[in-house]
């Protein structure tokens, strides 16, 4: 599993922990869990307050989502497993995901979100989604992502909304 990493102010924690879609990642079935996700869902999100640069906004691995999506199409009955089964599997066998992984490693910020990499021709990258309030963000739910370290001195605040195809919706 995947360390916390980068937990002082100043440092992002740049782990990706989760995508939003559901427990299981599969592209077809009946429950929330087996929707087809790829063009079926969208997770929205609000920002209640603003979300300065280091004021803990949400970090997303911009391309995780096709690198999901690929994970998906190649698995047996188009279940890839939990968000933590696809965590586990890039971090074993992409170089770059072991590295965003772990601890220390010299300019982790450079290397992850200024000069990112191609993994399996997907370019990837750590963003920080900073926002003012009331700005909308809407995320494709296989999105890799997780919360970073509030250095500032407000709360950040958010309200998001998965909405399906099929017009069902779950909220978080």
């Amino acid at each position: 599993m995947c360390r916390r990493a980068d937990r002082a102010c100043g440092r992002r924690d740049l782990v990706p922990r989760h995508h939003d879609a559901s427990d299981r990642v599969t592209r077809s079935g009946t429950g929330p869990g087996d929707r087809e996700e790829p063009c079926g869902a969208r997770t929205i999100a609000q920002g209640c307050a603003d979300a300065a640069e280091q004021g803990g906004a949400t970090l997303v691995v911009e391309g995780s989502h096709e690198l999901v999506r690929r994970r998906v199409a190649a698995a047996p009955g188009h279940d890839a497993g939990s968000s933590a089964d696809l965590r586990r599997a890039l971090v074993g066998s992409h170089p770059w995901f072991r590295a965003l992984c772990r601890e220390g490693g010299g300019d982790r910020i450079r290397r992850f979100m200024v000069d990112g990499d191609e993994v399996d021709g997907v370019r990837v990258r750590v963003a920080e989604l900073t926002a003012a309030a009331g700005d909308l963000v809407v995320m494709q739910p296989w999105t890799l992502h997780n919360l970073s370290m509030n250095c500032g001195a407000t709360p950040r605040m958010m309200v998001t909304h998965t909405i399906y195809r099929d017009g069902g919706a779950a909220s978080d």
